[in-house]
């Protein structure tokens, strides 16, 4: 665990804006802290960040992924071809409709790649990327606990998700921090 300050202006509302400050402070933090591992998961949360309700037919993972962009189509505002898109199924299938109830996040692209690329160029492997949110939600909920809110309030953004039993129902970014 670790951290070192970023240059004013480095993130703007949780987007890399000074991609060649970023990865310095990453090697920093990795330098003065003694931090061995390399592989990270990146967290992202931007006001651009969208997560929506969506049921989705219990297909196979690979059908899932295929069928997922027509159906963000119809409730993300961002040009599919331009965002990255992931389900999160929150619920048992439905027996009579055979549908997922789950949650669709979408992020704008090239946010996304230009803060795994200053990463990458800090040295570390990009495991994966997932939304701050649900760490946020991990590193705090538990499956036994009733429904809860759980707030990470940052310097420009605060993170809400709402939580039952561990699973998030609803999550928002609001741009105050």
């Amino acid at each position: 665990l670790g951290s070192v300050p970023l240059p004013p202006g480095a993130l703007t509302q949780g987007t890399v804006t000074n991609p060649v400050a970023v990865t310095a402070a990453i090697k920093e933090m990795w330098r003065v802290h003694k931090l061995n591992d390399r592989k990270v998961v990146l967290g992202i949360t931007s006001q651009q960040v969208v997560v929506r309700d969506l049921e989705m037919p219990d297909l196979p993972a690979q059908q899932l992924r295929a069928a997922l962009p027509y159906q963000a189509r119809e409730v993300i505002a961002i040009p599919v071809d331009q965002a990255l898109i992931d389900f999160c199924p929150v619920g048992p299938v439905d027996p009579g409709t055979n549908a997922v109830p789950g949650l669709l996040i979408a992020a704008p692209r090239k946010p996304v790649l230009t803060a795994v690329d200053a990463v990458e160029r800090a040295g570390l492997q990009v495991a994966r990327v997932d939304l701050s949110a649900f760490a946020a939600l991990r590193s705090t909920a538990s499956e036994h606990s009733g429904a809860e809110m759980v707030i990470d309030l940052g310097a420009q953004l605060t993170s809400l998700v709402i939580q039952s039993g561990g699973v998030p129902k609803v999550v928002r970014i609001v741009g105050h921090g």
